[in-house]
């Protein structure tokens, strides 16, 4: 039997600190990923410094959009 392989992106897919938040939408055959970057472990409160976007058009390959900050 011969299996042929699969993609696979890695986990996580985005690189560098860890991210919360996620949610996803797709648009034009693209997916978009807005993530929150990960706060501290010790932070005891909700702090939202900015999103960052994401993009992929194949769910593997995602590469770094930009950064919005909150208004």
């Amino acid at each position: 039997m011969t299996m042929t392989p699969r993609l696979t992106s890695g986990n996580p897919i985005t690189p560098g600190p860890g991210v919360c938040d996620h949610h996803a939408r797709i648009y034009d055959d693209r997916a978009y990923l807005s993530v929150t970057p990960g706060q501290s472990a010790t932070n005891t409160t909700f702090v939202m410094d900015d999103w960052w976007i994401w993009s992929s058009p194949d769910l593997i390959n995602w590469q770094y959009d930009c950064t919005v900050p909150p208004e």
